[in-house]
């Protein structure tokens, strides 16, 4: 059998959620798949959990290793044997179309890269992300998108390998994609794959869900310990990656954006243990970038009061202070600026529907005032009619010779 698609699923202590990971990929409608599962040192029952499905379905491969999340997909990748590589988070689960649906598009496209959309899952919602709509133009080819197009997306705030499919040659042709054991690998990973890519599509279809746990996923543990300092790694090597490849001029000003971008996201959320040493080494990351004024007043208006507070300040807690007031400026801002453009299509609307009725009514009162017109026309032309005969019955000869006999009647009356 020729394996079309290789899913390569790390676990890691999912023993609550494993099983609907697995049976969204046997249950597939695309079958020649092979699934590798690395258990990466699982503590829980997971590993029973993968025994207990392999023997059920031979394409299960099981492979066990300690190393973390970018080294346990690696791992997958080295022994995978697809086409196309696809990654999943083992407490997440696919669409039961999701292989054959981008199969189909990246074989009909000869895509490297097919992107697609996803759902955060909560415990009892759905929200939809809107994932490259914003970036492409109307009339962009989705089926054959060039960077220019998504230029935009590729440092932008998704960035998870799991909403991508990949062409198995991309990672035969490069051997340097980041599969560190770092927390927030799938930074570079993302930026390394879309840059290098000769092809690639979207696949405008909601395909993964996302759990959304309060504890327990990488990332909200890694706030709470010393793992957040790899996002300074993650920056530091896009950044090398960039340069070293010649991308950096054409796309600093999205990797300005995109580094304040991080350093804030984790900086809000930062454990108190950690909170200076990450500010002095926010200050240090940010001062590197040596903006220039103009390139800072080009800045979005949070990110240019985050920049500025950050070289103003030199306590955790005035930072982020400010940064929480400039937040809430802008959102009421934005939120007045909703309210006025609410308010201005409403009486836009009452203009327009006013102006309607008065072209109606006008439109009536010029009907009524033509059928006046009409019947007055009709009038006057039965008058002129009756005028005429009248005048013609005093002209006949009938009539001047019996004149007299009307004149002998109208004496006797």
């Amino acid at each position: 059998m020729t394996i079309k698609v290789s899913v390569i699923i790390p676990v890691y202590n999912v023993e609550d959620y494993l099983e609907k990971c697995l049976d969204s990929i046997i249950n597939q409608t695309l079958k020649d798949i092979e699934i590798i599962c690395i258990n990466d040192g699982s503590t829980d029952n997971s590993l029973e959990i993968l025994e207990e499905y392999a023997e059920k379905d031979e394409r299960i491969k099981i492979i066990t290793k300690n190393e973390g999340l970018g080294p346990a997909r690696k791992t997958g990748l080295d022994i995978a044997s697809g086409e196309y590589i696809y990654f999943v988070d083992s407490d997440d689960w696919v669409a039961l179309n999701a292989l054959e649906t981008l199969y189909t598009n990246a074989k009909i496209n000869n895509s490297d890269v097919v992107i697609f959309k996803f759902a955060f899952a909560y415990k009892n919602k759905f929200e939809y992300p809107i994932i490259l709509e914003n970036y492409l133009k109307k009339d962009t080819d989705v089926n054959n998108l060039n960077l220019n197009d998504i230029k935009p997306f590729i440092m932008n705030r998704y960035f998870a390998v799991w909403f991508k499919i990949f062409k198995h040659e991309l990672f035969n042709k490069y051997d340097d994609f980041y599969f560190e054991g770092v927390t927030y690998e799938d930074v570079p990973f993302h930026v390394q794959t879309l840059l290098r890519a000769e092809k690639i599509s979207y696949c405008p279809e909601t395909l993964y869900f996302y759990r959304k746990r309060d504890k327990g996923s990488l990332l909200n543990s890694s706030v709470e310990s010393i793992k957040i300092f790899d996002i300074f790694e993650v920056i530091n090597y896009t950044e090398q990656f960039l340069e070293n490849n010649g991308f950096m001029e054409e796309y600093r000003s999205e990797f300005l954006l995109f580094k304040l971008q991080q350093i804030n996201y984790y900086f809000m959320r930062c454990g108190k243990e950690f909170q200076k040493d990450f500010l002095d080494r926010s200050k240090i990351s940010i001062n590197e970038l040596n903006l220039t004024s103009n390139e800072i007043k080009e800045l979005p208006e949070y990110y240019k009061g985050f920049y500025n507070n950050i070289m103003r300040f030199s306590s955790y807690n005035e930072v982020k202070l400010e940064n929480k007031i400039l937040e809430i400026q802008i959102e009421k801002t934005n939120e007045l600026n909703k309210q006025h453009g609410i308010h201005w299509n409403e009486l836009h609307t009452l203009k327009k529907e006013y102006n309607a009725k008065i072209k109606n009514q006008k439109a009536n009162y010029e009907s009524q005032i033509k059928i006046l017109n009409d019947f007055i026309d009709v009038k006057n032309e039965e008058i002129k009619s009756k005028t005429k005969l009248i005048i013609d019955m005093k002209s006949s000869i009938s009539w001047r010779i019996t004149k007299p006999l009307r004149y002998i009647r109208n004496f006797i009356k």
